[in-house]
């Protein structure tokens, strides 16, 4: 990294160093830049919190929300994230997922000393105008920013994004001149901006085709149970988060009857349709408004459909190997 001389016309090179040959601390100095700065991160993050204390007793370093309402948690490191920072961050996204709109609103009138009305006017005016602010959170994020990334925590992180996790790995690296002034250089390294749609389209369909293939081996899984005989033409089938929220094996909606072998074997009383497992899964989704249900289907097919005595078709093709039952018996 050079220092340019305009009137000199000259580049000055200046040094590499590190935060703890400066003495500088990730709680009082990094995190205060980011704090006050949270742009060196590459987009505008809106900060909600700092040094917010979870339910676990941690601390997490800094928590923002971005213009699309996902919470983004922040996790600094000085000049090495060690091995452990992924899932440091990941315990931490999985607590701040269960924040409600009212919580976040509540934690950014504390962190700004504002009364709640005006901090909700505040987060309405950041968010896109087509982000409403009762949709906040349905997402969330991880920003990782350090000097230097163990090669296992780039690692997880690769590997963490092709199941939809979204983790961003910002470098920041600082720089001396002649005369010891400081500079810092942020770095995107993950995703890579120059490859970021690239990156993006292609882990989109890398998880599609994972969903694919996993819905297909789920689907599978009920014509073996039928051919072994765990379950019956005239048996019915129950889709469990529905029975949880209608709490009533009686509903017509979350039950169907297996009225024969084929893939679309499942009928609901009164209905002359017949479906398959995924189609009547999307169909009772939307009818319920079931939201803590995945929107993909992966092998969950396996645990949300049960036998009439509350078994799922996972465990019952688990029963039928342990009986030593075959599909071709």
């Amino acid at each position: 990294m050079f220092k340019v001389d305009v009137s000199g016309k000259n580049l000055i090179p200046l040094v590499r160093t590190t935060f703890s040959n400066l003495k500088l601390k990730e709680r009082f100095d990094i995190q205060e830049w980011v704090e006050k700065r949270p742009d060196i991160l590459g987009e505008d993050i809106l900060i909600i919190s700092k040094e917010l204390i979870l339910p676990s007793g941690r601390r997490l370093d800094l928590l923002g929300l971005d213009s699309e309402g996902r919470l983004v948690v922040i996790e600094l490191k000085k000049d090495d994230t060690g091995a452990d920072v992924d899932w440091q961050s990941i315990k931490y996204v999985a607590c701040v997922a269960n924040f409600s709109n009212d919580d976040i609103i509540e934690y950014f009138a504390k962190y700004q000393k504002i009364d709640v009305s005006e901090s909700q006017r505040q987060i309405e005016v950041y968010l896109d105008k087509d982000c409403d602010i009762e949709s906040m959170n349905q997402e969330q994020r991880i920003i990782i920013a350090s000097k230097e990334f163990n090669s296992e925590v780039i690692s997880a992180v690769l590997w963490l994004r092709n199941y939809d996790i979204d983790i961003k790995c910002v470098r920041l690296e600082p720089y001396l001149d002649v005369d010891s002034q400081l500079f810092l250089k942020p770095e995107i390294i993950i995703p890579l901006p120059e490859a970021k749609d690239y990156i993006l389209e292609r882990e989109r369909r890398q998880r599609e085709d994972k969903q694919n293939n996993e819905r297909k081996r789920s689907e599978s899984v009920l014509p073996f149970l039928l051919r072994t005989g765990m379950v019956k033409v005239g048996d019915y089938l129950y889709f469990r988060p529905g029975l949880e929220k209608v709490d009533n094996k009686d509903d017509v909606r979350i039950k169907a009857k297996v009225v024969d072998k084929s893939r679309r074997c499942l009928q609901r009383d009164g209905e002359e349709r017949s479906y398959s497992l995924s189609k009547l899964r999307s169909i009772i989704k939307a009818e319920l408004q079931l939201t803590e249900v995945n929107t993909s289907w992966g092998t969950e097919l396996r645990y949300e459909w049960t036998n009439g005595d509350g078994l799922t078709l996972q465990e019952l093709k688990s029963k039928a190997e342990q009986l030593g039952l075959s599909s071709n018996e």
